[in-house]
């Protein structure tokens, strides 16, 4: 009668906040939580699992986060009449790369550029996903799996001013220590820019800029060069970048700039792993509009999910 009598007091609370009960409340709905115990407070949008609540009503077990698509270990205590106290998430992976960095330009401009009037889509190709959203938590979960799978490093990501993808976030890019800054540019571009751009960053960024005639002859030189030329299958930048492309198909044009040949896209892959260059850059992951991309489309589909020109990088890239 005792130990009855104490299992029941561990599992009920004045209020009738039973474990039963409890569990119940909490898989009823998604919460939106963040770790506030994190720098970043990462925020999460979880669904709970019944089991994983315990005696004293303490959580220890994985949630599903809808906004990635992934389930991850979390801990915390579940309170009448259904408040998450003392939540903690997985630590932030903040492990770097080191020299040589792989990465791909990647956009997420989906699902309005699949649309220039009057023509839908706005592609050659037919991408594997479909003609997604990149707001579509799945989509972006594929997405990480794909660069994984190719062994590539980092996304080079569009950054729209002060609300975009902050650098203090684990994810952001960093060369020792400074996060890292891929700069666009055009015809008007000189020595003026360097000049600007070194005046600029009070911050501490790692620059990188696009080349232009004469860059090497400026006075003021940013940590790295790059070069975005997708109508080129290798373009050698060294000793900074080496960048490759599978092909140039833009959507408008009557023939393509650069036609897609997996043969040709291996031994630009080799080319660019044995050129050593500190950034060797895959131009570009998902650039439909252009025909840019190496993501999996309907055209050069595989048996592994991944597609073709993600298949050498995964065999060739260490």
């Amino acid at each position: 009668m005792t130990a009855a009598l104490l299992s029941a007091l561990l599992v009920a609370s004045p209020h009738g906040w039973t474990l039963q009960h409890a569990r119940h409340v909490l898989t009823s709905k998604t919460y939106a939580v963040t770790d506030t115990t994190q720098a970043d407070l990462p925020r999460y949008e979880l669904r709970f699992s019944a089991r994983s609540l315990r005696r004293g009503f303490v959580y220890d077990g994985d949630a599903y986060d809808t906004l990635t698509s992934v389930s991850l270990p979390v801990h915390f205590t579940f309170r009448s009449p259904g408040r998450i106290g003392g939540f903690r998430g997985p630590p932030a992976d903040t492990s770097q790369p080191a020299f040589p960095i792989r990465a791909a330009f990647y956009y997420a401009w989906y699902p309005e550029a699949w649309w220039r009037d009057p023509v839908f889509p706005y592609s050659r190709f037919h991408p594997s996903l479909d003609y997604y959203s990149a707001a579509d938590a799945r989509v972006v979960r594929d997405h990480a799996d794909g660069l994984r799978y190719a062994h590539l490093d980092s996304g080079i990501y569009s950054w729209w001013g002060s609300d975009g993808y902050p650098a203090a976030k684990p994810a952001y890019l960093k060369v020792d220590g400074r996060f890292v800054v891929y700069v666009y540019g055009d015809a008007g571009d000189g020595c003026a820019t360097a000049a600007r751009w070194r005046a600029a960053n009070t911050v501490g960024a790692d620059i990188v800029l696009k080349a232009f005639a004469g860059f090497r002859d400026c006075a003021a030189q940013p940590d790295a060069w790059h070069q975005y030329s997708a109508a080129l299958a290798e373009y050698d930048l060294l000793p900074d970048s080496f960048m490759i492309a599978p092909g140039f198909e833009e959507r408008s044009e009557a023939a393509p700039r650069l036609q897609r040949d997996v043969a040709r896209w291996r031994a630009a892959v080799e080319a660019m792993l044995a050129s050593n260059a500190r950034w060797q850059l895959v131009l570009s992951f998902n650039e439909w509009p252009e025909g840019t991309s190496v993501e999996s489309a309907r055209e050069w589909a595989t048996p592994s999910g991944y597609g073709a020109y993600l298949d050498v990088l995964h065999e060739l890239v260490p």
